[in-house]
């Protein structure tokens, strides 16, 4: 439930409906309800400003339950803190709350977890899967429901993994092959099976297909395959597996056939998934608002695009089972540019990027001058004189903004002067969603046609070169 989610390279955010954690920069930060130490401060004190967690370690992935989080540093070493009460922290002890985060089977690396409600999966470096916590429902998938409050114990020993996901009370993983599985709680048809039959071994789903990514909702899942169609099955009450009906599926339906994706994660009752084009949709339960979309509807079965005018990036660091927008046909890593290239190019994007300013800026002042001017003269109402002063202002932020994504890129080219191709077209593309982003933003100030002359004029050459770059071999 409590998913990964990147942003860009240095930023990582996982929340459950009471806290949050995320990574900036190797950083460990938590938030929001710590009645069981769940933010792992030392402390049961909730808190509404960040607090860094272990301050002397970095850290790579963090994922967190109802009243537990789970988190694994650089070097692939595990912690864990709040509440224990099945065993879920996976200490092995039956102490109910840890405060401070705890390090769980030390000497063993990890490279992914997972945490549901109360129980917890995890894949070491060599792609073997342990679970501990509760198991009323099997949902560890070791034969028995019985609750793990021993040391994690391991499952399917004779097969190795690649992604897991937990949900409210199942579990679902993937091999190294592509295979999926599901184990737990069955009620809904959330397992993929075709039955209701709750399983405490796991059950491979869709025989004969390859997946790439799984995530476990509270009574539903969600799953790419190696084509990157995507499937959902299981609860379905406020049309989550957006199949454009409010019936729950036992087997896994295909979702929007026409669309390739790269994301996907299912909430408590909702579901929001990014294509490989960059858009984000979202369906299910909205009665807060919760899809993003503008609306007041309480559910939304059909599919609907939030935010049009913007595209995603999904990163994850620990997998090759996302790309980015920089989409690649194959993993070999590309050959390096040569210097004379990259020199050439920081120094367009310079100077395109500084005339771009120095025009924006010059009708910026023009208009707002000339505006303020008339305003003054026919004394119209000091209304119209704050919105002027505030459109003066978001203009003068947007010049700002845009200079300090050309830094950026350039920052980042600088800074790894053994980059390889894959790095440097990661870098533009970010530039390129920057730039985008801040066009449409810049265009929604409602200035005159003569402004949004010059945005096209100027910044289309930029977005040629970012897109010739892209196109490179």
């Amino acid at each position: 439930m409590g998913k990964r989610i990147a942003l860009k390279n240095s930023y990582k955010i996982v929340s459950t409906c009471n806290h949050t954690m995320f990574i900036i920069d190797g950083n460990l930060y938590g938030c929001g309800r710590n009645k069981y130490g769940q933010l792992g401060d030392g402390t049961r004190i909730d808190r509404k400003l960040p607090v860094q967690i272990m301050p002397e370690i970095k850290f790579k992935e963090v994922s967190v339950g109802l009243f537990n989080s789970m988190f694994i540093d650089i070097e692939g070493n595990l912690y864990s803190c709040g509440r224990n009460e099945y065993g879920e922290l996976g200490d092995g002890t039956e102490t109910y709350t840890r405060k401070l985060p705890i390090q769980i089977m030390p000497g063993t690396k990890f490279k992914h977890v997972s945490v549901g409600i109360s129980s917890t999966m995890f894949i070491d470096i060599e792609g073997n899967l342990y679970g501990c916590g509760k198991n009323i429902y099997g949902q560890l998938g070791d034969g028995t429901t019985t609750r793990r409050i021993e040391l994690p114990i391991q499952i399917m020993p004779e097969i190795k993994f690649k992604d897991v996901s937990v949900g409210a009370f199942h579990s679902m993983f993937i091999d190294i092959e592509g295979n999926l599985y599901g184990c737990g709680s069955n009620d809904y048809g959330q397992l993929g099976d075709g039955t209701t039959i709750q399983r405490n071994v796991p059950v491979q789903i869709m025989p004969g297909a390859k997946f790439k990514y799984v995530t476990a909702g509270r009574d539903s899942t969600m799953f790419i395959d190696i084509e990157r169609n995507l499937y959902g099955c299981g609860s379905n009450e406020y049309g989550q597996l957006g199949d454009g009906t409010i019936f729950d599926r036992k087997r896994p339906v295909q979702i929007i056939p026409e669309t390739k994706f790269k994301y996907v994660t299912a909430g408590h009752d909702n579901t929001m998934f990014i294509d490989i084009d960059g858009n984000l949709y979202g369906c299910g339960d909205n009665s807060y608002g919760q899809l993003g979309d503008g609306t007041d509807n309480d559910w939304i079965p059909i599919p609907i695009q939030i935010m049009y005018d913007r595209k995603y990036i999904y990163l994850d660091n620990n997998q090759e089972k996302l790309e980015d927008q920089c989409s690649k046909e194959d993993n070999k890593e590309k050959k390096a540019p040569k210097e004379d290239n990259l020199m050439e190019d920081q120094e367009n994007f310079l100077k395109l990027i500084e005339e771009t300013i120095k025009s924006i800026k010059e009708i910026k002042d023009y208009h707002y001058n000339s505006t303020l001017n008339d305003i003054l003269k026919d004394k119209v109402l000091e209304e119209d004189v704050k919105k002027e002063k505030e459109l003066n202002k978001q203009l003068g932020e947007f010049c700002e903004g845009l200079q300090e994504n050309m830094e950026d890129y350039l920052n980042s080219l600088n800074n790894n002067y053994s980059f390889s191709e894959k790095v440097r077209q990661k870098s533009l593309k970010e530039l390129y969603c920057n730039l985008t982003n801040r066009v449409n933003e810049l265009k929604k100030l409602e200035f005159n046609e003569l402004l949004t002359d010059i945005i096209n004029e100027k910044l289309e050459p930029i977005f040629k070169l970012v897109n010739n770059e892209n196109d490179r071999k």
